[in-house]
């Protein structure tokens, strides 16, 4: 049995430990098509209780569920992007998300795959980045463009990438900033 004491953040920014990785997995298979509603909620001594203020924002327990598989398998995967919802009304998701550029999210209800959503990055900055069946899949996926130079997040080395059209690869970065001052150098 893979056993380990590592955690995820769920839906609502609840911190849940794991001790037991392919349990969790299965528990989370179960729960993705529940149609049940929950609003979100805090874990306050191992009790769910409703967050004030967002009693109306409703979504499913598949939802909450199929949440917890994508975070589950990204943590079987060593992959560390995470998020939590921090409001779902006015027909959009937005999530706060712990990733090394992109800090937020604002994903469309009812999303298909191309289509684009809004990620946001650095101080002010905004992009688009186009849906790719998961949020995890669709922010690692994304390059971001800085004076003609790509820039990727590799989940994979922990590093970011660096590639030009013209003059190809770069190179990999342990630090984004270091990547993106090297890309305004030219």
């Amino acid at each position: 049995m893979n056993t380990l004491n590592q955690t995820i953040i769920d839906l609502y920014g609840n911190t849940i430990e794991i001790t037991h990785l392919e349990d969790a997995i299965s528990q989370a298979k179960g729960g993705s098509s529940v149609t049940v509603t929950q609003s979100p909620f805090s874990l306050e001594s191992g009790n769910s209780v409703d967050i004030k203020g967002r009693e109306d924002e409703l979504s499913t327990l598949g939802e909450y569920w199929t949440d917890a598989l994508e975070k589950l398998n990204n943590l079987k995967k060593g992959i560390e992007t995470t998020w939590s919802l921090a409001c779902n009304k006015y027909g959009f998701n937005e999530y706060d998300v712990t990733h090394p550029i992109i800090h937020r999210a604002k994903v469309l209800h009812g999303i298909k795959n191309g289509d684009i959503f809004n990620a946001y990055y650095g101080e002010s900055s905004k992009t688009g980045l186009v849906w790719q069946g998961t949020l995890t899949q669709s922010i690692n996926d994304a390059w971001y463009a800085v004076q003609g130079y790509k820039i990727r997040y590799n989940p994979a080395t922990v590093k970011f990438h660096v590639s030009h059209e013209e003059i190809g690869v770069i190179g990999d970065y342990d630090d984004l900033e270091d990547a993106i001052k090297d890309c305004k150098k030219g």
